[in-house]
């Protein structure tokens, strides 16, 4: 029967980055002629078809880059995709951003551990956020620091030797942490008394304000008691280690950390939506990101000082907003235009050095120029639901502790006793 549907031979080897192919976008019925005064001429129809054709064959070339990186990065059984080949500790990048200048807003600290009292809405258990959620809080500064403090902050400090380091709530692949965040909220007491834009230094648990925003920004977009969190990455942070795999790092740890944000919203009763008809652009520009310089990327991996790919590429953005907020709709095309007015904010603070040296790995940047997502509207607006339970999650598992006693203990598998087991439930809740 698979003959009956399949040829006898592809055209194209499956691995080959060209083997998949986007459909042809070019389906509209475009009249030729036409006695009409007010109808297109022959050449303005040429225009638009070859137009339309440049654009397809455009789109096919990124997807083609992407594919290629995809096939190129992977792990082998006869050898590893390019990397370092050892790790150069002299230049290993800086695990914090900072804004120097930028006027720095201190955020509180919690206990880590429960006292002996009752489970309430203040610390929740982990296992019921997948069924409901508490009454919604607030935005104050207790509620913001208490939001990253369970999501992106610091988690403990190891060492060994003479070696120190921290670990963080938020996974990442060889604790690299490429991962930044950047919050962007209406007015908050003790942290500003206008709408921001600020950038999250987790070593000082603190804010940096980047620009203040118009006050009209929030009212006009988004529900009462509702922010954003932006999402971007530093390349380099992974490359460093895992040259030209580190891409895909960074597009995993950027999971981990909308993963992170939306448990420890969920404890504040607060519902997270990802805005993701905003594009590359438009991100750039909420976030502040703008500034850092654009750079000829090279033909081959070179070495040397390139301080330009310590830059932030914008990833994504989060909506927080109450539980059970009534349904509303995000306007993508007005939220835009007002977006692209940022540019004439005034941005404080100077992004600091990572590095002295670097290795450029340039298909990194290729496939990241590639990838570049366009602004996109569906109808123009876009629906948000509210909350919706989920049944993944058992109630027995994680032996009633609370969020935070689940997220900021969390460490990395490394070394196994040979004796302790798991449960087969608490295997599949893993996976």
């Amino acid at each position: 029967m698979a003959s009956k549907f399949l040829p006898s031979r592809l055209p194209l080897p499956l691995n080959s980055p060209r083997f998949h192919r986007l459909p042809s976008t070019n389906k509209t019925m475009i009249p030729i002629a036409s006695f009409s005064s007010s109808s297109p001429s022959a050449s303005s129809v040429d225009n638009s078809v070859r137009k339309q054709e440049e654009e397809e064959e455009e789109l096919q070339e990124k997807v083609a880059q992407a594919l290629t990186y995809h096939h190129q990065t992977k792990h082998g059984f006869a050898n590893y995709a390019r990397g370092p080949r050892g790790l150069d500790w002299a230049n290993q990048p800086n695990p914090f951003r900072r804004y120097i200048s930028a006027p720095l807003l201190p955020l509180l600290h919690f206990p880590t551990d429960r006292p002996i009292v009752a489970v309430t809405d203040d610390a929740p258990l982990y296992s019921s956020l997948f069924h409901s959620l508490p009454p919604p809080k607030p935005i104050s500064h207790s509620t913001i620091s208490q939001l990253f403090f369970d999501s992106l902050a610091l988690s403990a400090w190891k060492t060994t030797g003479f070696s120190t380091w921290s670990l963080r709530v938020n996974p990442s692949s060889g604790n690299l942490h490429p991962t930044e965040a950047y919050l962007i909220a209406p007015p908050i007491q003790s942290i500003s008394d206008s709408p921001f834009v600020a950038h999250y230094a987790p070593k000082e648990h603190s804010l940096e304000l980047r620009a203040t925003i118009p006050s009209g920004f929030f009212p006009n977009f988004f529900p009462d008691n509702s922010f954003l969190v932006g999402i971007s990455s530093i390349f380099w942070r992974e490359a460093w280690k895992y040259g030209e795999r580190a891409f895909r790092y960074c597009n995993h740890d950027v999971g981990h950390a909308i993963g992170a944000i939306a448990m420890a919203a969920a404890t504040l009763g607060w519902d997270v939506k990802l805005l993701d008809g905003f594009g590359y652009k438009d991100l750039e520009k909420l976030m502040g990101l703008q500034f850092f310089p654009d750079f000829k990327i090279p033909s081959r991996p070179i070495k040397g000082k390139f301080p330009e790919i310590e830059f932030e590429h914008p990833d994504c953005l989060i909506l927080v907003f109450p539980n059970g907020s009534n349904p509303f709709v995000v306007n993508y095309k007005e939220l835009s235009s007002v977006v692209n007015e940022f540019t004439n904010l005034e941005w404080k603070g100077r992004s600091n050095s990572l590095s002295k040296e670097h290795i450029c790995w340039d298909i990194i940047y290729r496939t990241a120029e590639a990838v570049k997502k366009p602004l996109t509207i569906q109808k123009g607006e876009f629906l948000v639901d509210q909350f919706k339970s989920s049944g993944i999650c058992s109630e027995n598992s994680y032996k009633g502790f609370t969020i935070r006693e689940v997220v900021r203990k969390r460490r990395s598998a490394v070394d196994m006793d040979g004796v302790t087991v798991m449960d087969r439930q608490t295997f599949y809740q893993i996976l």
